[in-house]
């Protein structure tokens, strides 16, 4: 079935937003903010200075997978904290 006016691509935007807003119904509000405002002033940038506006979706990409590296890096510095506790725990 094909509708009118559907964005295809809307389904990984919301995947990113909730990416960024680690799931947090707050933190969505204010990451579709920005995932708008980043849509919209690409449009207008596109417009006035001539610049393709798929540069805003590498921006996006680009936000997305610095959140993902922040997450895995938390998740290492974290295990990392507790394997220490661990062997300083044994020691005593």
């Amino acid at each position: 079935m094909l509708l009118q006016g559907f964005n295809p691509s809307i389904g990984s935007i919301g995947i990113g937003i909730a990416i960024l807003a680690n799931a947090n119904p707050i933190g969505i509000i204010f990451a579709s903010i920005l995932f708008g405002a980043l849509q919209v002033g690409g449009t207008i940038m596109g417009q006035i200075s001539g610049i393709p506006s798929s540069i805003i979706d590498l921006m996006e990409g680009f936000v997305m997978v610095f959140v993902i590296v922040s997450y895995f890096v938390r998740n290492r510095w974290e295990i990392n904290r507790e394997k220490k506790l661990l062997t300083e725990g044994v020691n005593k």
